[in-house]
Parts: structure tokens; C-alpha cells; sequence
């Protein structure tokens, strides 16, 4: 079975599956501006548009850039002419339609080489490939002996080959992403181009943070880019004094996730693509930058969660495809490449870990390697047993709460208890006991770490939608410290949400962080019947993990429920079910449990949250314009601030500043232009 001609089946059916779901919206609107590159609209209704979506002139491709004083500023995208003070009717595409869109139109452009080549590995049938039988010579002192392997084969495929591809097995902590950057390092002075590219942002920018060079183009918006220190680099920086066509063709290193690739990218050649964190992307996504470049190293972890496809859409599929379809379309791109090309020597395991402390790297290398992966990380923890609850912080690399039956349920009977709720018409689950808790030890964990190197992973939104609301509501709970005023509770409550990282799994996979706190929610067999969960749960440790709830019924959980309470030949199970715990710790537990149950939580938005709380702010200083328009207002000021840049308690003061400057024209103008109760 050819996998290219099910792949286009596949993607026109989901295309017209989410049609039914999603409209394109058209608009009219006027040419205020443009300069060839460069296009300002008035948007009639004024459409709430995002920085990077994508609208179309005459089919003609345009990028939202940034949204100032009622008026939207594109990027041309396509060749386009347009008249300053014509009319123009602008479509607004679904974003996701537009993404499906675009890999249907991607597969139109594979030649029929390429189609044959993915259908034959797909197919499990010889391809021809160059020799990677390496001398062993030029070895880097500072790379291992893997990461040596996996320069020399980029290097071999890169200036000797035509053609080709590398895979790059490699676990969490094994040092793709240095390797990434040591290859394109060693192509600034040339004439090559090379494309990095990944399923997140944060993946492309960990390797962009390691690349010094004026000669980087980092595709996206200022917003998507998760380093302030690499916004140099971005589209809106580089075309400051040169178009975008031009930046594009005399940059060495361009940097893209991979939606975005044929957006800007489609008519460019690259002399390699290097797709990192593949193993969360659909094989219809592997192929976007194999479309622009004949020769791809693919970097994944066939034990790192994959791609998904949601229930409903599933049982469609399942009326319209064979199995053997399904089977096709679903399975894992990477875990295909990798098998397919481990008889052509094509593939680097990569087997030293940098990340993880012993403890936990020793169940990971057992458990879900096979005991293939070596240790190189000295432990920073003194392996002491938290015997008290308020020892866990500051104790072993491995601490399991369980929390049910203990002191805190005295009081509180079945506050451990999972609650079922719906979020986005979608089933999700949490779990009030287990927030404060998870709460309890952030509050500890804030005084011993820097907030951005602090983790809570939870398997649902809902649960990291109640915490995230407290901490928004509550910040002087988790600081430690009361505020002065309104203005320092928003400002407190999003220095925390900025910077420590509150996500679900699947969301969570490709980061690292120092403390992780794990919140199982619920033990129920169908969140954690996929094993690799867990895998990217204790993978994302670099020095201590505390996994909060009941253990699920596998054996797997009850081994690391087991092996968290044994340090070397000592068992200290005794204290491993039921931490010791002080009156205050309880007190703080009551009152923690009477604050939670004060929230509502909801499809927590931080831009939303931060809208609500400025008008609480505001509306006790200035009493001369109305709630209505204070809203309006405040809702301008942030959606400019947003358009342009990510908002985080270093800027804060410049967007509260905005806001006050705003109010203070809209006093006056409806003052006459008076000066009287200006403030």
C-alpha cells in the first residue's frame, strides 16, 4: 500500500471534516499602506486576528505582523500589487484549515523521486543510499564518542552526498541539540544553507542559542519566540532595513517550526533540513522540509510520545479507511524511518545522558532502554528521606506523595478524589487535594529555585487551568508576601506564570526543568495505558521530581511507586506512604483548601486574566469613562502590546504605563481637552 496516495485521502478528509466545524470569514477593508513588502489595513468590524495568522488578497498570502491604533500591518508572503486607498476584500482562513491546506499543497510539490523513495521505506523496500562507513578521524574532544558519530554522518551526508537521510536516535539528555549546533557552526563561513526546524518553538530555539552568528533567520513571530535574547533574529528585526526576500537568501541559518516551513519557506532550496523532536510529528509533517532540501537528518526518541488523533475524528476514519489505512496514516513517522534505516547504517544512537540524576535516570534506562544509555550527570542532591512533609523540597532526586488517608484527609474527606468536568466540550479531570499540595511545595520550591527552573506537569488542562487560576488570583499565597496594591497583585501573579512552566504531558515534552512536580489527577488506567508518559514525565528532571496521587494499576507505576521509597540497599517504607506532618503545615492546607473553592476554573487565558485584573486596577483610580470603555480600552493597549511583544514582569510596567496613558487622553478628550480631573 502506497503511504503518499492514503496520506492525500487522509489529509482531504480531515480538511473537509473540520470544515464542517470551522468557516473562513471574508472582510472588506482599505490599503492604508504598502511598499511591496510591507501592507497596512483598516479592517471593517475590526476581526480579531492573531500575530501570524494568515489572510489572503486575490489567493494572495499575507501574515498579520503587529496590530496598532485600530489598525492590522501585514507581511506579503506572495507577489501581490495593491493601490493605497483601494478596497479590498481580505479572507480570514481558519488557521488549522490553512495548516491542513498547507500540507496537502506540500505533497503536490514532492517530486516523483522523493514520492517513490518515502513509499519504498514505507513499504520496507530498497532504496539506494551513499556509503556512511566513516574513518574514525577528527574527533571532537568535547563530543562523545555517539555525538562524534552523529557530526561526522551530518557532515558526510551534507558534502558528499546528493541525496539522503540521517536519523538521529537520541533520549532526552543526549545532546542533540549541542550536535545540531556544532553542524551548523561548521557551515557559517561556507556557501551552504541549512534549514533547523522542529515540532515546538522552544526545540528550534535551544539549538539557535547555541549558534552565534549574524546569518540567522528565525521564522515566526516575536511572541512564538521563546528566548528574548534571540528576537534579533526574527522576521520583524531582520526586515527592518531590508525585505524579506532578500533575508531570506542571505541567510545561512534559517530556523522554523515546522508548520511554518511552507509558508515562507516553499520556494527556497536548502542544502540540508534537520527536523529536531520528530518523534511528536505525523510523517505528513516529516515531509514539509524534505520538500525543500534532498537531504534530511531526522533527530527523535521512538520512546517519546507521538501525534495523536482525537477520538471522534478516529471513529470517522474508521467508516471511511481499511484498517490497514489507519494503521498507515497513524504510525509513528520516526519510529518508521528509524527501523527502515538502521540497515543502512544510516542511524546514530545516541547513549550518554546529560539530564538526569541517578536515581531516575537509572529506572529510565531500565524500564524504557534496555539498560543501552550511560550516566554522566554528577547528582546534586544528598540523597536524605524526607521523613516530614516539609523535608520533600530539599530531600532525595525521587519523592512520592500519596496523599490519600493522610493527615490532610482528616478534615477533608474525599478532597483527593479526582472530579470529572468539561473543558472545550471535551471531557477533563481534577483534583483540588492534589493542587494544594502541588501548591503547598511551589510556595518551598520558589525560595530554593529560580521560578523558570520549576515544572508541574499534570495529564489535564482542566487541573493546570485551576492552578494557574489560583496562582493569577492568589499570587501573595504562593509569594510568601502581600501586596501594596492591585497593580503589584497582577504584576507578582504573572512574574510566577511567565516563567514557571504549568503544562500537560504532551505539552511538557522536548523541555527540561530542575523540580518537577508530577499531579497523576486521577490513577484511572485509560490516562496512563500509553507507558512513554511516563517516560517524558521522569525524562524532563535535571535534579528532583515529586510525583503527587495514587499510582495506576500497571506495573510499571507500581515499580516506581516501589523504587521511590528505596535509596541503594536501604528501605525506608516506613515513611514513604505518610509524611509527617506539623499543625501549621495542616493550618496552611485549610486555608489553602477554603481559597481553591473560590475558583471557577475555566480555559485559562493569561492575555484574559490580565485583562480582568486591570480593570479591577483601574476602575478604583479613574471614575470619569465607563466600564464598557475601560474594557475597550485596556483590551486595545494589551492586544498592540501582545501584537508586538510577550508581556512578562521586566515590561510590565511599560504596558501599565500604556494603559494609564491611554485613560488619561480619554479623560481629557471628554473633558473638552480640559485639564480638570484629568487623574
Amino acid at each position: 500500500m502506497e503511504l503518499i496516495s492514503t496520506l492525500n485521502k487522509y489529509l482531504n478528509f480531515i480538511y473537509e471534516y473540520y470544515s464542517e466545524y470551522n468557516k473562513e470569514k471574508v472582510v472588506t477593508g482599505t490599503v492604508e499602506y504598502f511598499d511591496g513588502t510591507n501592507i497596512t489595513l483598516n479592517l471593517e468590524n475590526n476581526p480579531k486576528l492573531n500575530v501570524s495568522d494568515i489572510v489572503s488578497i486575490d489567493k494572495k498570502d499575507l501574515v498579520v505582523d503587529h496590530y496598532r491604533d485600530g489598525k492590522y500591518h501585514f507581511k506579503t508572503i506572495d507577489d501581490i500589487d495593491l493601490t493605497p486607498g483601494s478596497r479590498v476584500e481580505v479572507v480570514i482562513n481558519n488557521s488549522l484549515l490553512f495548516l491542513i491546506e498547507n500540507l496537502i499543497e506540500n505533497i503536490k510539490t514532492l517530486d516523483k523521486s522523493k514520492i517513490e523513495v518515502i513509499n519504498k521505506i514505507y513499504s520496507n523496500e530498497k532504496i539506494d543510499l551513499s556509503n556512511n562507513e566513516l574513518e574514525n578521524k577528527n574527533v571532537i574532544e568535547r563530543f562523545t564518542k555517539s555525538q562524534n558519530d552523529f557530526i561526522k554522518k551530518a557532515k558526510h551526508l551534507i558534502d558528499e552526498s546528493e541525496s539522503g537521510f540521517l536519523i538521529v536516535e537520541g533520549p532526552g539528555g543526549t545532546g542533540k541539540t549541542e550536535c545540531i549546533a556544532e553542524i551548523c557552526n561548521n557551515y557559517l563561513t561556507t556557501n551552504k544553507k541549512i534549514l533547523v526546524s522542529g515540532t515546538t518553538n522552544i526545540s528550534i530555539d535551544n539549538i539557535l542559542n547555541k549558534i552565534e552568528s549574524d546569518s540567522i533567520l528565525r521564522i515566526g513571530n516575536e511572541i512564538s519566540i521563546t528566548d528574548d535574547s534571540l528576537k534579533k533574529y526574527s522576521i520583524k528585526n531582520k526586515t527592518k532595513n531590508k525585505d524579506l526576500k532578500s533575508v531570506i537568501r542571505d541567510s545561512k541559518i534559517i530556523a522554523s517550526t515546522l508548520d511554518s516551513i511552507h509558508i515562507h519557506l516553499k520556494k527556497q532550496k536548502f542544502d540540508v533540513a534537520i527536523i529536531d523532536e520528530a518523534s511528536m510529528s505525523e510523517i505528513s509533517k516529516i515531509l514539509i522540509p524534505y520538500s525543500v532540501t534532498d537531504k534530511l537528518i531526522i533527530c527523535g526518541d521512538r520512546n517519546q510520545l507521538s501525534g495523536f488523533i482525537e477520538t471522534k475524528l478516529l471513529e470517522r476514519l474508521s467508516n471511511n479507511f481499511t484498517s490497514k489505512e489507519i494503521d498507515l496514516i497513524t504510525k509513528s513517522g520516526f519510529k518508521v524511518f528509524s527501523e527502515y534505516f538502521e540497515n543502512y547504517n544510516s542511524t546514530v544512537y545516541l547513549n550518554e545522558n546529560f539530564r538526569n540524576p541517578k536515581k531516575i535516570f537509572d529506572f529510565i534506562n531500565k524500564n524504557f532502554y534496555e539498560n543501552r544509555m550511560v550516566n554522566l550527570v554528577e547528582s546534586k542532591t544528598n540523597y536524605t528521606r524526607a521523613k516530614k512533609f516539609g523535608e520533600i523540597i530539599n530531600s532525595d532526586e525521587l519523592v512520592w506523595i500519596f496523599p490519600n488517608q493522610t493527615s490532610f484527609e482528616e478534615d477533608n474527606r474525599g478532597i483527593f478524589n479526582p472530579v470529572k468536568t468539561e473543558l472545550n466540550g471535551r471531557n477533563s479531570y481534577m483534583n483540588i487535594g492534589n493542587a494544594i499540595l502541588i501548591l503547598m511545595k511551589l510556595r518551598e520550591a520558589i525560595k530554593k529555585y529560580d521560578k523558570k527552573n520549576i515544572g508541574i506537569i499534570t495529564p489535564f488542562n482542566a487541573q493546570a487551568n485551576l492552578i494557574k487560576q489560583f496562582i493569577i488570583t492568589y499570587p501573595e499565597y504562593i509569594l510568601g508576601e502581600k501586596y501594596i496594591d492591585e497593580k503589584t497583585r497582577i504584576k507578582n501573579a504573572y512574574s510566577i506564570l511567565s516563567s514557571v512552566k504549568i503544562n500537560t504531558i504532551n505539552k511538557f515534552q522536548g523541555q527540561e526543568t530542575e523540580l518537577l512536580i508530577f499531579d497523576l489527577t486521577s490513577n484511572a488506567s485509560f490516562v496512563f495505558s500509553d507507558f512513554k508518559k511516563l517516560n517524558v514525565v521522569l525524562g524532563r528532571a535535571k535534579n528532583q521530581i515529586i510525583m503527587i496521587g495514587m499510582p495506576p494499576n500497571f506495573p510499571i507505576f507500581s515499580s516506581l511507586f516501589e523504587y521511590s521509597k528505596t535509596y541503594g540497599d536501604i528501605d525506608y517504607a516506613d515513611h514513604s506512604l505518610s509524611f509527617l506532618t506539623k499543625s501549621d503545615e495542616l493550618e496552611e492546607f485549610e486555608k489553602f483548601s477554603k481559597l481553591i473553592k473560590t475558583i471557577r476554573p475555566n480555559n485559562f487565558e493569561l492575555e484574559k486574566e490580565l485583562v480582568k485584573s486591570l480593570l479591577i486596577e483601574y476602575s478604583k483610580q479613574f471614575r470619569n469613562i465607563t466600564q464598557k470603555d475601560s474594557e475597550k480600552l485596556i483590551k486595545e493597549v494589551i492586544r498592540e502590546y501582545f501584537s508586538a511583544e510577550v508581556i512578562n514582569e521586566n515590561n510590565f510596567d511599560e504596558v501599565d504605563m500604556l494603559i494609564s496613558a491611554k485613560i488619561n487622553e480619554y479623560n481629557f478628550k471628554k473633558n473638552g481637552g480640559s485639564l480638570l480631573n484629568y487623574m
